[in-house]
């Protein structure tokens, strides 16, 4: 957490993480990120300020461990906002010359060096007397990423800059505690647990030397919240020590990231979706969940590191039909299926793509429903007509306009209605998408990309995976700018492998930061990309 001083008061720097991101999309955090092998290369490092055995015993580590815990906070902090807590010689001023610092910057996110390396080439010494511990956040035992997080409050250097620069955030900027959680309150902010409670921490000092000093009287003890859900309403429990005592806090409401403030006057949310009050949050296992006037979900049981939670079923109707049109019945799973035929009768059933977590089910539902089944890929159609760029569905009182929309697989349709564009796996609720090799082709995934970033704004996004979010061609556009960027590290990743180097070399370098179970995924998006730039 990264303070100055203002004639107002204390101020933290915030930044809100881009739609694309796996974990936290939308949402406003602290600068920070992962502790990776290079910040254990601490032993070089010219220290200033409180060594390595005091950071130990502040953490309830070893020394090792506290290093490359400080070492994270320091290179983090200026890999994503541009401040180096560090000083020269003399352990104090940091005499740099702009082009210096951008280039040392650029040395560590590009992952040509360490902290160490960095510090020591320049002269530089790792200035702990400027930070102080804060807290040691574990994420709940329920969520299926977990992290074990370390906070720290930092003083802004003198003559130091904090910047938006990194590919991460799509916006950042000083706010008052005090004003940033009246943000989250007034709803224009998404803040996560651990950064609201430590804002109404820092929200009761009056300056950053009284924060500092607070940190220095702190007890740093894991908090693992405890969360317990009641239907739809979900209740954290924080420890005792942060002066919440055992009373459970209330959760505020799923937060939808609106990217077009303002559109919402009548309070029925961007163009279609429900209010939250009616929408219960993302995922509902074991029942149809309301997401717009006329789509639902229901969500299958098959969570995996590419399915996300699980396969979203969508069921569309109008307020006054009878019958109903399905969209991706999911896996072989005869629970699931009979769940869906429940809700009929079935009017049709259609495909966004052939991959076995949307479509296998089909065959199967076809014959519990007596629905005919339509997709792109002939081989996917029963009892039916195909499916072709054009088409209009007119069924269960509506009418969805077909848009092929190629590039994560050959097949793959979209669906637009007129609040909502149901889009398999070319836009996911989380993350990004695969491009399924070889299949898939990036160049016909961009085209896609495009297309859905002219529709008409405000237009719900219905995903294959993942959350329902609130505007597809604002998405879409994250969703360009995002493989831009990716793009680009390979690009960079070439420069420094070779023009040869595989698939495999570029993901090691490339994607050093992801877990590696979504390596193998990872890999198949690369070599799309390779193909792309290769092919000029």
């Amino acid at each position: 957490m990264l303070l100055r001083d203002t004639e107002t008061g204390i101020e933290v720097f915030l930044q809100r993480r881009v739609k694309a991101m796996a974990f936290a999309p939308s949402v406003t955090v602290f600068p920070g990120g992962g502790l990776d092998e290079r910040d254990r290369q601490s032993s070089g490092v010219t220290w200033s300020g409180p060594p390595p055995s005091w950071w130990a015993d502040r953490f309830g580590c070893d020394e090792d461990q506290a290093a490359a815990l400080v070492c994270a906070a320091v290179r983090e902090t200026f890999e994503e906002c541009g401040v180096l807590l560090a000083g020269g010689p003399d352990g104090v001023s940091l005499d740099a010359t702009p082009e210096q610092l951008a280039a040392a910057r650029s040395e560590l996110v590009d992952r040509r060096g360490s902290l160490v390396d960095v510090l020591t080439a320049n002269g530089w010494v790792l200035r702990a007397d400027l930070l102080r511990p804060w807290s040691n956040w574990i994420t709940p035992e329920i969520e299926p990423r977990r992290y074990d997080t370390f906070f720290f409050v930092a003083e802004l250097p003198p003559g130091q800059r904090a910047d938006d620069g990194t590919t991460e955030v799509t916006e950042a900027g000083w706010h008052r505690p005090a004003d940033a959680l009246a943000e989250w309150h007034a709803d224009r902010l998404q803040l996560l647990p651990p950064t609201w409670v430590s804002l109404e921490q820092l929200a009761e000092n009056g300056d950053v030397a009284a924060a500092l000093g607070a940190g220095d009287r702190r007890t740093i003890t894991p908090l693992i919240p405890k969360v317990r859900r009641d239907g739809d309403k979900v209740t954290l429990t924080l420890p005792g020590e942060l002066g919440y005592d055992t009373a459970p806090l209330q959760l505020r409401p799923r937060q939808v990231p609106r990217l077009n403030p303002g559109a919402d006057t009548a309070g029925t949310g961007p163009r279609g979706l429900l209010p939250d009050a009616q929408r219960p949050a993302h995922p509902v296992y074991e029942k149809l969940r309301p997401v717009t006037a006329t789509a639902s979900v229901l969500l299958a049981e098959n969570p995996s590191p590419m399915t996300l939670e699980g396969t979203n079923t969508w069921l569309l109707r109008a307020p006054d039909a009878e019958q109903v049109i399905v969209i991706d019945p999911g896996p072989l799973d005869e629970h699931h299926l009979r769940q869906i035929a429940e809700h009929g009768p079935v009017a049709q059933i259609l495909l966004t793509h052939h991959h076995f977590d949307h479509s296998e089910g089909a065959a199967r539902l076809a014959e519990l429903t007596h629905a005919p089944v339509r997709a792109l890929d002939p081989k996917l159609v029963l009892g039916g007509e195909g499916l072709s760029e054009g088409d209009v569905v007119a069924a269960a009182g509506l009418e969805l306009r077909v848009l092929t929309t190629p590039g994560h697989t050959a097949d793959s349709l979209s669906f637009v209605l007129e609040d909502a564009v149901l889009t398999g796996d070319t836009v996911l609720g989380r993350g990004t998408t695969v491009i399924a090799q070889p299949d898939g082709r990036l160049s016909d995934y961009l085209n896609s990309l495009r297309r859905l970033a002219e529709l008409p704004e405000g237009l719900a996004v219905l995903p294959g995976h993942g959350p329902e979010l609130p505007d597809a061609g604002a998405v879409a556009r994250e969703y360009l700018a995002h493989r831009e960027q990716r793009l680009e590290q390979v690009r960079e990743a070439l420069r420094q492998l070779g023009p040869d180097a595989t698939p495999r070399q570029v993901v090691e370098l490339v994607y050093a930061d992801v877990d590696q179970v979504l390596w193998p995924a990872a890999e198949s998006s690369v070599r799309a990309q390779l193909d792309y730039l290769r092919a000029g």
